[in-house]
């Protein structure tokens, strides 16, 4: 039976999962080696992981040490001549079928026959400089119709240092999207349009590529805000870089808690810089758009604080207040946007923090 395991010549604690992947219109095995087997789980775990191996010059793979339990099997071509694809033939992992592995035991025929890709490519610029994004800062990505009024995400692909990028995808017809989760671009659609129901058809042929489908990517105004706080001590983080929320939500997800959007920011109206101050001894935060505490915090308390450099933008003329709170117990900071969030801390929370005052101030 397809997928059953089989006894191994000796039992041991773990099991292997082995298949061979042919082209899907010759039925050849696919033998340049090229294609990379990828098992994640066991999803059973609190923390899966994967293994991988290479087909080899018959189109055969083995994927051995594999805890026991159940496992997705993603199929990837390193040379972007194949569609990836997801056992048992499936185009993604929310649809993959599980592969189950049992220690001691090997799970044979876990095959695939992968189907030749097309390919959209092209080049995404930036609108005013005209220099390219660079690498991963745009996501390009392929929609088709669902055939009743909505689009269905097919691949993507983030673009290249020299701002080139290739979405594979089956001959078809497609929307594509060009989108910056970091939020300095505005999110646009193929040729320059503002949403998916506005934009160009992009049509591929059969092991084709569909190039020239570029874009010129105009800057974002608003910029948001996140505030992080630390699980173990208490600490306050403030942060308009999506690269810096991402990575502290990716590798320090124990750590800092994301509380949410603190504020949003015009970058066209908020023009002065806001320095961000690091605790040496302890590893809180200090924040200012004073240019004479920044001076005096550089000139003489240097051996406690780090300046990290600019944080983002804000105003110091007109606009809505952020006001600053020290803590009377351990000196780090919170600085507050929401008036009912400093009314509460001054009625409730005054043994513990004090209102300095107004930091910066947000202008619409």
């Amino acid at each position: 039976m397809l997928g059953a395991p089989t006894r191994a010549a000796a039992v041991g604690t773990t099991g292997t999962i082995t298949g061979a992947v042919t082209d899907a219109i010759t039925h050849s095995p696919i033998t340049s080696g090229k294609i990379d087997v990828i098992a994640f789980g066991p999803q059973e775990s609190e923390e899966p992981d994967f293994k991988d191996a290479y087909t080899n010059s018959s189109g055969v793979y083995s994927i051995s040490g594999l805890a026991a339990g159940t496992y997705m099997v993603w199929f990837l071509d390193d040379n972007n001549d194949y569609l990836d694809q997801f056992y048992n033939g499936q185009p993604s992992p929310d649809t993959a079928n599980d592969v189950v592995v049992t220690a001691g035991t090997t799970t044979p025929n876990i095959n695939a026959a992968l189907a030749r890709a097309s390919h959209i490519t092209g080049t995404v610029t930036d609108a005013t400089s005209h220099a390219p994004v660079g690498e991963d800062v745009i996501d390009v990505a392929a929609y088709q119709s669902d055939g009743v009024g909505g689009w269905n995400y097919v691949n993507d692909a983030g673009t290249n240092s020299d701002g080139t990028y290739d979405v594979l995808v089956a001959a078809g017809t497609y929307r594509v999207e060009f989108d910056d989760e970091s939020g300095t671009y505005v999110t646009q659609y193929y040729d320059d349009k503002p949403t998916i129901d506005d934009a160009n058809d992009v049509v591929v042929g059969s092991e084709d590529t569909t190039s020239g489908i570029d874009a010129a990517m105009a800057r974002s105004t608003t910029w948001s805000v996140y505030r992080f706080r630390n699980l173990r001590n208490g600490y306050y983080l403030w942060t308009a870089s999506a690269a810096e929320r991402d990575n502290i939500l990716d590798t320090m997800w124990d750590t800092w808690t994301l509380e949410g959007v603190a504020y949003r920011i015009n970058t066209l109206t908020n023009t002065s810089p806001l320095w961000r101050f690091r605790n040496l001894k302890k590893g809180f935060y200090l924040y200012t758009s004073d240019p004479n505490e920044k001076n005096s915090i550089v000139a003489k308390l240097s051996k406690s604080y780090k300046l990290e450099g600019v944080a983002y933008s804000v105003s110091r003329t007109t606009g809505s207040p952020v006001w600053r709170f020290q803590n009377l117990k351990d000196g780090t900071y919170l600085y507050s946007a929401d008036p009912n969030e400093k009314a509460n801390i001054v009625a409730k929370l005054s043994k513990t923090w004090k209102l300095e005052g107004v930091a910066y101030l947000i202008a619409p």
